[in-house]
C-alpha cells in the first residue's frame, strides 16, 4: 500500500497533467482516481485510529478491574498480617505476598505506601510511654494521592461510558473512571503513572 507522501505527490502530479491537458477526459479520470486514493487513505487511517482507541478503552476497563481486585486482596491481607503481628510475630510470608501485589499494582498506576504503627494507648507516637500493639495501619494511595486502601477498607473504581465526546472524532463510549463512592478519579493528573497513563495518553 502506498504511503501518504506518495499518494499526495501522485495526486498533485495528476493535477499538473490536468493543467497541461484540460480537455483530456483520461487525464481528468486519472486525477479523480488519485483524489479517491487520498480520501480512502484518510478513511482507513480514521478507522485504524478509532480501533486503536477502542482497544485502549477496553484495556482501561481491564486495568480498572485489576486495580479493584488487588485493592480487595491487599485489604484482606492487611487484616491477616495484623492478626498475626498483634502477637509480636512478623508475618514474613504474608508481607512478601503483599509486596508482590504492590509491585503488580505499581505497573498499572503510580503507587504510594505508608505504614504506621497502631498504639495501645490514645496518645500514640506523641506519648513516650505508649506501647505499640504490633499491628500497623497500611495505606495505599494511587495516582498522586488518591486513597485505594486504608488498612482493612478499600475503594473501587468504576468505568462509566461518556455521553459526550471530548473530541469529535473519538470513538463512542470511551470510559471515564470514577470511585465507586461517587468521587471523581483524576484520570489526567501528572502523577497517574504506569500502564494506565500510557493508555490514557
Amino acid at each position: 500500500m502506498r504511503g501518504f507522501n506518495t499518494i499526495f505527490s501522485d495526486m498533485f502530479s495528476a493535477l499538473d497533467e490536468v493543467y497541461k491537458s484540460p480537455g483530456d477526459d483520461a487525464v481528468k479520470t486519472q486525477f479523480l482516481g488519485e483524489c479517491s486514493s487520498l480520501a480512502n487513505y484518510f478513511n482507513e487511517m480514521s478507522t485504524n485510529l478509532r480501533k486503536l482507541q477502542e482497544d485502549a478503552n477496553a484495556e482501561i476497563k481491564n486495568y480498572a478491574d485489576q486495580i479493584n481486585a488487588l485493592a480487595s486482596e491487599i485489604a484482606t491481607i492487611n487484616k491477616q498480617i495484623n492478626l498475626i503481628e498483634c502477637n509480636h510475630v512478623i508475618a514474613n510470608e504474608l508481607r512478601d505476598k503483599r509486596a508482590l501485589m504492590i509491585d503488580e499494582l505499581s505497573k498499572i498506576v503510580d503507587v504510594d505506601i505508608t505504614e504506621t504503627p497502631i498504639y495501645t494507648t490514645e496518645g500514640g507516637s506523641e506519648d513516650p510511654d505508649a506501647e505499640k500493639s504490633g499491628m500497623n495501619r497500611y495505606i495505599v494511595k494511587i495516582a498522586g494521592g488518591q486513597t485505594l486502601v486504608n488498612c482493612y477498607e478499600y475503594n473501587t473504581l468504576s468505568c462509566t461510558a461518556r455521553e459526550d465526546k471530548v473530541n469529535q472524532s473519538d470513538a463512542d463510549g470511551l470510559y471515564d473512571l470514577q470511585w465507586s463512592n461517587g468521587l471523581d478519579f483524576n484520570l489526567y493528573g501528572n502523577n497517574l503513572g504506569g500502564k494506565l497513563k500510557g493508555l490514557i495518553e
